[in-house]
């Protein structure tokens, strides 16, 4: 806490019954570690210079606003220790506790991805708000100046300090890809994040 003063509530939907209230069909699919796998493989067969890149959405859930008729529904009490009070607040985007604000954002997540893989022809892919794009080398600093024009100018914020610059060796959803050696031996490397074993380490 003393070494970063930011902190987050997570708005209780469960509590306060409204999770148990609601059920979608709608399933979210969601993109793991081997579709990493097989971009790179793509890409590889045709090109031995291959980098990675991730871009981050800021406040990724709070970008998605509710409907305006559906603010007075989403009402969040903060208690203030200094009057002894709860405070309340109008929240206007989705809140992250809400069950059904999963796939409400996954759906502009997913279009926005399938935007720049159509229109611009990136070889880009997301989980939740994290964007990852898998590019010959030579093409990826266009490819993610694209990305990034193109978040600004549909309106979408992303956090420069979470964004990773193009690189042979890039952390993507928690995994360590490398391909430093794809030009060589044709070949590219899956690793854990030191970080995670470190942790794990001390979990131990």
């Amino acid at each position: 806490l003393f070494r970063s003063p930011k902190f987050r509530r997570i708005d209780d939907h469960s509590a306060s019954g409204v999770n148990p209230s609601a059920h979608r069909l709608q399933k979210v699919p969601m993109s793991m570690i081997d579709y990493v796998g097989v971009m790179l493989r793509s890409i590889s067969q045709s090109c031995c210079e291959v980098s990675m890149a991730t871009e981050d959405m800021k406040g990724a859930y709070r970008q998605v606003p509710l409907a305006p008729c559906d603010v007075r529904y989403s009402i969040t009490a903060v208690w203030n220790p200094a009057t002894q009070k709860a405070h309340f607040f109008e929240m206007f985007g989705q809140p992250f506790g809400a069950g059904h604000a999963v796939p409400n954002f996954c759906r502009v997540a997913e279009w926005l991805c399938r935007f720049l893989q159509r229109f611009f022809y990136l070889h880009v892919d997301h989980f939740f708000d994290d964007f990852f794009a898998i590019e010959p080398s030579i093409t990826l600093t266009s490819g993610m100046f694209v990305m990034r024009e193109a978040f600004k100018t549909l309106g979408f914020t992303l956090d420069p300090d979470k964004s990773q610059p193009l690189a042979q060796i890039c952390a993507i959803l928690g995994v360590l890809f490398n391909t430093a050696l794809l030009a060589a031996e044709r070949k590219f490397s899956i690793a854990a994040k030191p970080s995670r074993l470190s942790n794990l380490e001390s979990l131990i």
